[in-house]
């Protein structure tokens, strides 16, 4: 499913597009193996090219509109239990920050957890304290095409398209990763490797994300232990010693010190 800014008796509406959603287990992350509800949101301007869902990134123009409630009818019909968290992936979700904000007044007491690259930080900022977990996809610019804009409502115009562009924006992306914990949230960075992964850039982002400023005493214990899933790594084709550097820094980020934070790396 993915949103689009269009008005509707006073909710806002979305696109249903590509896979709407469905129940099964997260598959990465601090939630690795946890049952989830996923509700997938068409539109993305990224064009990673290791992309498995590139049927998103474009919605369709007779694609079905939906408001958050409407959305929220189509996860009571494919998980009844109320205490399943929902996974808003996609796409892009903060193409449509007044969805998913619709779609938080809706939800009940459903965990909600927003899966994004973060690549608009104001969008980001506007919906992440209505949302319990945040999953933050890291970028590597050589892993990225040209941007082509969506065109929605309030798309920013300067999408990151170069390596610096993503490298100027990861110390913002961080910050509020870090401030989503300290208010009581989780955390998670995922960083994709493939079999054409460049190592230095790897050790780069990797060490960028694992010497965030340290948490406080005071993180709730659920969000104090940091977690790196290496789970991106295992596929057919990635060096060994790609895998052994994810595994390093994973155990690097999952024991607890000054040098983490409370956030996840995949």
């Amino acid at each position: 499913m993915a949103p689009q800014a269009a008005q509707g008796k006073g909710l806002n509406q979305g696109h249903v597009g590509g896979n709407a959603g469905g129940a099964s287990c997260q598959g990465e992350g601090l939630f690795v193996g946890e049952p989830e509800t996923f509700l997938r949101l068409a539109g993305c301007p990224l064009r990673c090219r290791y992309c498995d869902t590139a049927h998103s990134w474009v919605v369709a123009p007779d694609a079905e509109r939906l408001t958050p409630f409407g959305a929220m009818v189509r996860v009571a019909e494919v998980e009844l239990d109320p205490r399943r968290p929902i996974a808003v992936t996609g796409g892009e979700p903060t193409l449509w920050p007044d969805f998913l904000l619709g779609l938080a007044d809706v939800a009940g007491d459903r965990p909600l957890r927003l899966e994004t690259a973060g690549q608009d930080l104001a969008a980001l900022e506007r919906v992440l304290p209505r949302f319990d977990h945040l999953s933050l996809d890291l970028k590597l610019g050589a892993d990225l095409a040209p941007p082509v804009p969506v065109g929605t409502t309030g798309e920013p115009d300067d999408l990151p398209a170069e390596a610096a562009a993503w490298d100027s924006l990861r110390p913002r992306q961080l910050a509020l990763a870090t401030a989503h914990v300290a208010a009581g949230g989780t955390a998670a960075l995922k960083l994709v490797v493939t079999p054409g992964t460049d190592p230095a850039a790897f050790d780069s982002q990797a060490t960028r994300a694992t010497s965030a400023p340290p948490r406080g005493d005071t993180a709730p214990t659920k969000a104090a232990r940091s977690h790196t899933d290496s789970t991106a790594a295992q596929g057919t084709g990635v060096p060994a010693a790609a895998r052994s550097r994810c595994r390093r820094v994973a155990w690097r980020a999952a024991v607890p010190s000054s040098a983490t934070n409370g956030v996840a790396t995949t």
